[in-house]
């Protein structure tokens, strides 16, 4: 089957981060980009590959667009997987790979729904642009160089999240804190490492300490519900604390240890809309006597941005902080037009008159544009699995995505904001 074999050759591409091979993101990230403006091309279809960073996929003549923000990047595989992550394997009607549901399989739903509408020629009132980001699961830049220069899309939505459609998204903080690294017993420096990427829980943390090698595992799963996960790396650092009594590691307890809210450190915003803010150590690694700590925070869509980063910024600063990336949050009101339009499509296709609007931690392109949200494609009833081990899609509803998104680009050309 067509669908099936596109999505098979983008999985087979480990389209993980790399910026030390000559690429913009690494020749992983730059064959994916290439491989689904290829395959577009293939169907007919106008491309654009902005320096390797962005690719755009068109249809239609309009000047005014709708915009389908996604990415061909994906978080390391990690370890606990049942098959190879990077070969499409079905079982029992699920596609399992990395990508499959973030955001690979949705990108290939969506270029399968647009060739639906060019081979029906179905009238669109703006056209239909599939804009492709490269490196959403780091630090945006990608995206950054289509805003930088391009016409803005009038509206649109980032098939990379859940249904019936996400409307607000907390606010996102990468930073990076050092502490001094302990000795052993000896007189000897520790070494630790863990983690694979500062927006997964890390479920595995390698320890040396006396001389004796120590593997912590966890549970890993998206940084934006860390509670749902284990972090290998706190596990370690805790059990570390009882051994070896430092500075930095009493410091480590007092200001993080195992939680997940930020309440030790004083920075445990709360609101009504989208609840708690989360904090998660992502990756830990050793460089000149120092702990080097990565750091992603997710924070309540009501509090004010400024005052969320000169918290941080004033309980970890003797800790060499170091702001990487900050996220404002999304917020798009239940009664926008663009939000009433996805419902429609949404409860049409699905029978689920229930479920409502959503608010979540996780971070979407939807909010590098005005009058964009997030829309699938994760199902209220389906297992969340993105960033975890064993990711899938199930076939039926890859084939279901592509109705969906086929009739939510037809109604948002129309639809007047």
């Amino acid at each position: 089957m067509e669908i099936i074999k596109d999505l098979e050759g983008f999985i087979a591409i480990r389209s993980v981060l790399d910026e030390n091979d000559g690429f913009a993101y690494g020749k992983s990230i730059d064959d994916a980009l290439n491989y689904i403006l290829d395959l577009a091309g293939a169907y007919g279809f106008n491309t654009s590959n902005l320096d390797g960073q962005v690719g755009i996929i068109e249809y239609g003549d309009s000047d005014k667009a709708v915009g389908v923000l996604a990415h061909c990047d994906v978080v390391p595989e990690g370890s606990g997987w049942l098959t190879d992550p990077f070969v499409l394997t079905e079982i029992d009607g699920k596609l399992y790979g990395r990508g499959s549901i973030d955001d690979k399989g949705p990108i290939i739903a969506c270029l399968h729904a647009l060739k639906e509408i060019k081979d029906q020629e179905i009238k669109l009132d703006r056209k239909i642009q599939i804009i492709i980001g490269t490196d959403e699961e780091t630090l945006w830049r990608g995206i950054s160089r289509f805003t930088d220069s391009e016409k803005m899309p009038e509206l649109g939505f980032t098939p990379d999240g859940s249904f019936p459609l996400i409307h607000a998204e907390k606010g996102i903080l990468d930073f990076d804190i050092s502490f001094d690294l302990p000795l052993d017993e000896r007189g000897n420096p520790i070494e630790i490492s863990g983690g694979m990427s500062r927006n997964s829980v890390p479920d595995t943390c390698s320890l040396i300490v006396d001389g004796q090698n120590h593997t912590y595992k966890g549970q890993s799963c998206h940084a934006m519900q860390p509670e749902k996960g284990e972090n290998a790396i706190c596990k370690a650092l805790m059990d570390l604390s009882k051994k070896i009594n430092h500075p930095s590691l009493q410091t480590f307890s007092d200001l993080i240890g195992l939680d997940y809210y930020g309440k030790k450190a004083g920075c445990d915003f709360e609101d009504d809309i989208s609840g708690k803010l989360t904090f998660n150590l992502g990756k830990i690694s050793v460089n000149k006597e120092k702990m080097h700590m990565n750091i992603n925070v997710r924070y309540p869509v009501t509090s004010e941005p400024s005052l969320v980063l000169e918290r941080f910024e004033s309980v970890f600063s003797d800790y060499g902080y170091d702001l990487i990336d900050h996220l404002e949050p999304l917020y798009v009101d239940k009664d926008h037009a663009i939000v009433t339009s996805l419902m429609e499509t949404y409860q049409e296709h699905t029978g689920d008159y229930k479920s409502k609007p959503m608010v979540i931690g996780g971070g979407t392109y939807a909010r590098v544009m005005k009058n964009m949200v997030s829309f699938g494609p994760v199902y209220p009833d389906q297992e969340e699995l993105a960033h975890e081990a064993n990711e899938y899609i199930e076939k039926e509803k890859l084939f279901k995505l592509v109705d969906i998104y086929k009739d939510a680009m037809i109604r948002l050309s129309h639809t007047i904001v």
